[in-house]
């Protein structure tokens, strides 16, 4: 399925053409029929035996609503370009066969209308300028088909030239991610709100859940309808209707996008390769505000001068467009870049990069990379860059297929990096964990979370980087720890206390150990005791004497008991019971109180 557009200067007979053609109207304003000129979009289509139907956007040709027309265009596959045989080309004809190889709208055809109104060395002479002009433009050669009001067997003739562009076009593939232009929205009574659009890159379908941009709000769709039918699936491309449910019509104003979640990329800021048109000039010390046409909507943006592009066509420069809003821009997209007050168009561009980084400078060193767009150009400047990309996120930025295996690039998981990179990734990782070794030489190994947190890398990319690592026997894993393949950690006091701590955790005997005994006197030793404190194994007694968790069971077991035969009951009776020293007896029961086993009143506990 294809959706085509009118283009053209106003009054060239854009709109007279459509009714001729498909029999509907394609103006929707009651002024626009009274004036006789095209305002707003208008939308209607054409239907031929053994085909879907062609979905047509109609575009205003006055200069007055330059940017209506220049947004609609940005959605077309295929033109319907008009020029009269007696006016010739005009100043509009010149905008929007620029826009359309700007957008590189490459098919179509050219209707010279208003044949009968001129002599037939006039209608020959118009149609050689033509086809020069869209030859120089687009790089082909398109037909150009005179007509006269009322001639079917010339309507005829821009059907059949018009079939066998499309045919020469290849179909928008499914590529499961669609998104979709908005360009009206309406109530319908007793239905809700309505946005109509063309659909590209994906499918919708009835109960989808889809997401509003740049809004972020989150709708089902409750029902489809694709040139005036109802239907439960709708493909690209084709002219779509959505009913969508408890979203007014100022949740979705015009040039918003229709995307399914989580399946594109936003950006905010692109970098562009910029063709200027006519005499406009670029003046590098000033940031002018723009407005940026894309694939079917617009966008405020600032317009940063990067430099001159190095490009084997010709002339361009490198800019960068800092979006007022959040768009689904992806490497390659066509846009063109019209003054803020929509008077003037500016240059034409493709997106070099949709993801560029901060620095201006070091953004315009990269772009050199890219020369003609190609799926190993953008590997290469985001390999540049970052040094990995994710595959899915190829997919979301790009209308590029997964690869498969790439000469030179390395595969980690669902990760594509340099090689060079990885290598250094990997010695990094050695360095750090062999420092740790040295430093803590009695440590098992580095935590993992503690180097995920030095590289400042993705924490699955680190995850495949080490995969990878432990693979080729450099490094093994125990627990949360990393350590390089074969080291030991060094046994020492720590290692002797903890064998003692296990003792005595396990020794039932109503025993009290200082720290000065058990040699607690620096950092190490407190991090060993402080695991088994808090592994449940040893309770600590104040601030410099522990006991074992079994020998304190016991003990709390007897002053229940004491307490229960005998009420509440004093610091000495539960010496008397325990058999254990004054001082030692206190900070037991201190304990006991912390646990909340028992509760001091005056000088005696009772249980809690």
């Amino acid at each position: 399925m294809h959706v085509i557009g009118t283009a053209g200067h106003v009054d060239h007979g854009k709109t007279s053409l459509l009714r001729a053609l498909t029999g509907m109207e394609p103006s929707r304003l009651a002024e626009e029929r009274a004036r006789g000129m095209t305002m707003q979009l208008g939308f209607v289509w054409l239907k031929a035996a053994g085909r879907e139907p062609i979905g047509v956007i109609d575009v205003p040709g006055h200069a007055d609503y330059r940017l209506h027309a220049l947004t609609g265009a940005s959605a077309f596959d295929a033109f319907l370009f008009v020029c009269a045989a007696d006016d010739g080309w005009m100043p509009q004809s010149e905008e929007h066969l620029f826009a359309l190889a700007a957008f590189g709208v490459a098919h179509g055809v050219v209707v010279l209308t208003k044949a009968d109104l001129v002599d037939a060395a006039r209608v020959a002479e118009v149609a050689a300028e033509l086809e020069v002009r869209f030859f120089e433009a687009l790089g082909r050669e398109v037909p150009v088909v005179p007509c006269a009001a009322g001639d079917a067997a010339a309507l005829e003739n821009v059907r059949r030239a018009l079939f066998r562009e499309l045919d020469a076009l290849p179909a928008d593939k499914d590529a499961g991610r669609p998104q979709m232009y908005v360009d009206r929205a309406f109530t319908v009574q007793g239905q809700g709100t309505v946005v109509t659009g063309t659909l590209r890159h994906g499918k919708l379908t009835e109960r989808q859940l889809i997401e509003v941009l740049p809004s972020g709000k989150k709708v089902q769709i409750r029902s489809i309808q694709s040139y005036g039918v109802p239907v439960r699936v709708a493909r690209p491309s084709a002219r779509v209707a959505l009913q969508l449910a408890n979203l007014s019509v100022a949740d979705v104003p015009k040039d918003s996008q229709l995307v399914d979640p989580g399946q594109v990329s936003l950006t905010s800021q692109v970098d562009v390769r910029l063709r200027l048109f006519g005499s406009y000039a670029l003046n590098p010390r000033k940031t002018p505000e723009v407005l940026v046409a894309h694939g079917g909507v617009k966008t405020r943006a600032r317009l940063i001068v990067m430099g001159p592009a190095l490009d084997p066509r010709g002339p361009a420069w490198h800019v960068r467009l800092k979006l007022e809003v959040p768009r689904a821009m992806r490497f390659d997209d066509r846009c063109l870049v019209v003054s803020a007050g929509g008077d003037r168009v500016l240059g034409g561009g493709r997106v070099v990069d949709e993801a560029p980084a901060t620095s201006i400078t070091v953004a315009a060193d990269l772009l050199a990379i890219v020369r003609d767009f190609s799926a190993d150009e953008y590997l290469a400047l985001n390999l540049a860059k970052s040094g990995a990309l994710r595959v899915n996120d190829l997919e979301k930025r790009t209308s590029f297929p997964p690869p498969g295996a790439v000469p030179g690039v390395v595969r980690l998981g669902d990760w594509l990096a340099d090689p060079e990179r990885v290598t250094e990734w990997r010695d990094a990782i050695a360095a750090q964990i062999e420092r740790h070794h040295a430093r803590r030489s009695t440590d098992e190994g580095l935590a993992e979370s503690a180097l995920v947190k030095t590289l400042r890398l993705d924490q699955d990319l680190v995850h495949c980087l080490l995969r990878a690592m432990k693979d080729d026997r450099r490094l093994q894993q125990v627990g949360p720890y990393l350590k390089l393949f074969g080291f030991k950690p060094k046994a020492d006091q720590s290692s002797k206390l903890a064998a003692r701590l296990e003792e005595i955790a396990a020794d039932a005997t109503a025993a009290v150990h200082t720290h000065f005994e058990l040699g607690v006197d620096g950092e190490e030793p407190r991090r060993v005791l402080g695991r088994f404190v808090a592994d449940g194994k040893i309770v600590r007694l104040g601030d410099d004497a522990v006991i074992g968790s079994a020998a304190f069971a016991a003990i709390a077991a007897a002053v229940k008991a004491l307490i229960t035969e005998a009420g509440p009951v004093t610091a000495a009776q539960v010496r008397d019971r325990i058999r254990l020293g004054r001082n030692k007896v206190i900070l037991v029961l201190q304990a006991m109180d912390d646990a909340k086993i028992t509760h001091r009143i005056d000088d005696k506990r009772k249980l809690v």
